[in-house]
């Protein structure tokens, strides 16, 4: 009967305190108030997490050791950066992907290239301000797990997109300077 309370009570402590909160959808962080900004560096983490839900279309592995978060969309567009390195975090090869208020019907999805690169999701003329959608972030090993920064933009289009076209009427019969911009 004591071995069975104390191992019970390992068990609860491994996962009940070991686990990031926001180890499964129902107990995502809301993040709205990151919006235009930036969490502490390496704030979140998937040490010690769980899988739950589906995984997104373009990653490739089930999900793993997924985290959410979630934040009530202010414009129709968002840029959603997992931003690692440095002071930033040691997540490695991560996968990440905006959902719908449900958890599983996927609105877009992101993935690593090469194991170290920051993770940007960008949607444009797609979302409902008012309404909730849903992050997660996973990784696709136990040895790549590691903590991370998230930041939320909402007033900045990248140039990926035709709402963020840059306006390059200034290199008219010249050049912008070398490598000024990117496919990557």
């Amino acid at each position: 009967m004591r071995i069975t309370a104390v191992f019970l009570l390992l068990v609860g402590y491994t996962y009940g305190i070991g686990q990031p909160a926001n180890d499964d959808f129902v107990n995502a962080i809301d993040v709205s108030s990151l919006i235009n900004g930036c969490s502490a560096d390496a704030a979140y983490t998937t040490v010690n997490a769980t899988p739950d839900k589906n995984a997104a279309s373009c990653w490739n592995t089930s999900p793993n050791y997924n985290v959410w978060f979630k934040f009530v969309a202010t414009t129709p567009h968002m840029k959603i950066t997992i931003d690692r390195g440095g002071s930033k975090g040691t997540i490695r090869r991560i996968n990440a992907a905006l959902w719908q208020a449900d958890g599983t019907t996927e609105i877009t999805c992101k993935r690593y290239i090469n194991t170290d690169d920051d993770v940007v999701l960008e949607v444009v003329n797609t979302l409902t301000p008012g309404n909730t959608y849903y992050i997660s972030v996973d990784n696709n090993y136990s040895g790549y797990r590691g903590s991370f920064t998230l930041c939320l933009e909402d007033n900045n289009i990248s140039y990926d997109f035709y709402e963020g076209a840059i306006d390059v009427s200034g290199y008219i019969n010249s050049c912008s300077p070398d490598a000024a911009f990117s496919t990557y």
